[in-house]
């Protein structure tokens, strides 16, 4: 796999008129880049695909290489890192395809080009990495309804459930902070007041520890029931929102979240917490919650600025977050996908942790996330040889998750074997 990287990478580089600086890393691959920028630890570059980064610590040596312009020292260009021209569009089966052509891409363009077409969707992205070095990035289809703007290998798609891993992350972080304990009773670190007879005791066992596993006994759908007593009570459209969240345009009438979960309180447990593990939304609802509650900023403000400190990475954005015209490209539909990222932004968090939102370590395990709504297939996968492998769709037919994921791998292994 390393000569894939090798070779990728030269070829990332191929249409550079000039290259400057080599950068040797410890395990044996070499970069070519025509500037970099010297950031809190890091050496970076900017690519077609967004920023690029490797470590100092992993860097045996940076030198200026024949070729390149002129006389320019080996020194940090702070401020102004060249920008690469990112590639046209070509067209596969009517589609447009745009980023680097990189070795053996072509045969990962004809899955993706397959699957918009199955899923019936009309944008797609794909982002594979090595060792945390990224070797592919493309982007397919269209990011706007009119079928006018092609997909950028960075443009931002809805993700479902594979938000999940980020949440998790966060409150493991804040937990290794010593900002919150993963054991302390949820309704009573957030001070939630019941909005009615506590009719289960059981409920304040439950900890920060049980949401993230899925285990807090509430059942699949806690919710319903509690929107259902909340409109009783006369919220006409009971959607819970945190304090630093952006308000939906649609919520006539909405509840904050503590408000919320104490209508929640007053339910009967379907499971002793901590006893079963029953896939729950909700529970992720309530972290994000908690992340707001401990930070005091809106937890898609502590993805992009805290969570991988030293870096900030933009390319994260719930639904109802306002859009900043210089922001990121954000695929047309993204509302419908729940909170958006770019595959280059879900590799970045790979390459930092594990699925199970705990710092990425030397274990070799398999882990795979996959998220599923309207507007979104999301497929997220850490493979035991260092591969980790991004695809996101903006829709959801009843084409698998396992078939995309199969089919993809299958290319990879092959394109190790090269």
């Amino acid at each position: 796999m390393k000569k894939l990287i090798l070779i990728t990478l030269w070829l990332l580089c191929a249409d550079v008129c000039r290259a400057e600086y080599e950068l040797l890393l410890s395990d044996g691959v070499k970069l070519t880049w025509d500037e970099y920028t010297a950031e809190d630890g890091q050496y970076c570059t900017q690519k077609s695909f967004g920023k690029f980064c490797v470590q100092k610590k992993d860097v045996v040596s940076l030198k200026q290489v024949p070729g390149g312009a002129g006389d320019a020292p080996t020194v940090n260009r702070a401020g102004e890192p060249a920008r690469e021209k990112p590639a046209g569009p070509k067209y596969l089966a009517g589609l447009p395809v745009t980023g680097q052509s990189t070795l053996g891409v072509e045969q990962l363009d004809e899955v993706m080009v397959r699957y918009v077409n199955r899923i019936g969707c009309t944008a797609a992205t794909l982002a594979v990495s090595d060792h945390g070095v990224t070797v592919h990035s493309r982007g397919y289809g269209w990011s706007d309804r009119d079928k006018k703007m092609p997909m950028l290998p960075n443009t931002m798609i809805g993700i479902a459930s594979c938000e999940k891993p980020v949440t998790a992350a966060a409150i493991r972080r804040l937990a290794r902070e010593g900002k919150l304990g993963l054991d302390e009773g949820l309704f009573e670190f957030l001070k939630v007041k019941p909005q009615g007879p506590v009719v289960d005791r059981r409920m304040m066992q439950i900890t920060i520890k049980h949401l993230l596993e899925h285990k807090a006994g509430w059942g699949v759908d806690p919710a319903s029931e509690a929107a259902e007593v909340a409109r009783k009570k006369g919220f006409q459209d009971p959607i819970p929102i945190d304090s630093k969240a952006w308000i939906p345009d649609h919520s006539k009438n909405p509840i904050p979240m503590e408000t919320f979960l104490g209508f929640v309180m007053t339910q009967r447990l379907k499971n002793q917490p901590g006893a079963r593990s029953e896939y729950c939304n909700f529970g992720y609802d309530t972290l994000r919650h908690v992340i707001t509650k401990v930070t005091g900023r809106s937890y898609i403000e502590y993805f992009r600025r805290e969570l991988f400190r030293p870096d900030v990475i933009s390319e994260f954005k719930a639904h109802d977050m306002p859009r900043k015209k210089d922001g990121p490209p954000l695929v047309w539909n993204a509302e419908t996908g729940g909170l958006s990222a770019s595959a280059p932004a879900l590799l970045r968090f790979m390459k930092a942790y594990w699925l199970t939102g705990e710092p990425r370590d030397n274990g070799n395990p398999l882990w795979i996330m996959y998220g599923s709504l309207p507007g979104s297939t999301a497929i997220m996968v850490w493979r035991p040889d260092g591969a980790d492998i991004v695809a996101l769709f903006n829709g959801r037919s009843s084409v698998t998750h396992d078939e995309i994921r199969k089919d993809l791998e299958e290319v990879i292994e092959r394109l190790k074997q090269q």
